[in-house]
């Protein structure tokens, strides 16, 4: 049970420290790519190097995105489809597990590269990927993301 108290204040901690900064990069990212008045609410899954972050998006802001960073719907049986299935399933606590972006039908999902530059930051970092998903209905959007290693 202790454990248990020890890892979960953990993951809070690890979110105050880390989901701040993801924030700081994503606003900076969107804007270098034409995307400002993005607010997005952040938060790392678990302890690890993924985040996602909620926002609302125009149809404009998302397809200036969408062009920045070539992001581009998956293709059943393409290398991004499989990529965007390893991912929904492998972070449980991802954009796909929130009720909003679980219908299917009224959310566009778009995917990157692995390691595009496009995704680099300021500060020397650089984004694994991004999934982002959004609601053609209501304009929510979520960005999920992971930092690359090295």
């Amino acid at each position: 049970m202790l454990l248990a108290l020890g890892l979960s204040g953990c993951e809070i901690l690890w979110n105050r420290v880390s989901g701040g900064g993801l924030r700081r990069d994503l606003i900076e990212l969107f804007r270098k790519h034409g995307v400002g008045g993005a607010d997005p609410v952040c938060r790392m899954i678990g302890t690890t190097r993924a985040g996602t972050a909620f926002m609302r998006l125009s149809g404009d802001q998302v397809q200036a995105l969408v062009r920045a960073l070539d992001l581009q719907e998956p293709v059943v049986e393409s290398e991004r489809f499989t990529r965007l299935d390893f991912l929904e399933r492998g972070d449980p606590g991802g954009c796909r597990s929130v009720t909003a972006f679980g219908d299917r039908a009224r959310t566009r999902v778009y995917i990157s590269d692995r390691r595009p530059p496009q995704l680099a930051v300021g500060n020397g970092s650089t984004f694994e990927y991004m999934v982002l998903y959004h609601r053609l209905d209501t304009g929510e959007a979520c960005a999920q993301v992971s930092y690359a290693y090295g």
